[in-house]
């Protein structure tokens, strides 16, 4: 199933026909251990696949250059934000920060110094922001806030202060 994609599975039988494996294989399964397997094998074998999924689905959401949630997961996020809110009856605030001249930065200075500015304003955003918000990278040199909990005003004094101390 789709929406179980990314769940490592580990078929663990007392079946050690090779084609009985690879039958798992095909559903879907990561691994298959034939028993007896020794507990301590077991835990590591499962630890070791989960700490493995985990690591792809942290690859998979967030930007490669500035560490933030790509522009997907941010969308992702922010639908289960607002659907939160309107549950909890509670303020949302959703924010886009946009970095003026951008290209001029680029063809000035190279791609590198760009680099380098996208993951301060990163660093920085996660810095300043409470653990309950969200940064992402919007796409570019445009990044979006998700802040829970906030009202425009509260909003746009944090953009403010952010675009004043950057």
């Amino acid at each position: 199933q789709e929406a179980f994609i990314g769940i490592p599975i580990t078929f663990m039988s007392g079946e050690n026909r090779p084609e009985m494996h690879l039958e798992g294989f095909r559903m879907g399964g990561d691994d298959f251990l034939t028993k007896p397997v020794p507990p301590a094998y077991l835990v590591e074998t499962v630890r070791w696949r989960v700490h493995r999924a985990r690591r792809l689905r942290s690859l998979i959401a967030r930007d490669g250059l500035t560490g933030l949630l790509n522009h997907t997961s941010m969308m992702e996020r922010l639908a289960a934000e607002v659907a939160r809110a309107k549950r909890m009856k509670t303020t949302l605030a959703f924010a886009m920060i946009d970095l003026d001249h951008f290209k001029s930065v680029n063809d000035t200075y190279g791609h590198f110094a760009g680099d380098q500015i996208l993951r301060r304003l990163a660093s920085f955003l996660s810095q300043r922001l409470r653990r309950s918000d969200r940064a992402a990278r919007y796409g570019g040199e445009e990044f979006a806030l998700i802040l829970p909990d906030t009202t425009a005003s509260g909003a746009a004094r944090l953009v403010d202060e952010i675009r004043v101390n950057f």
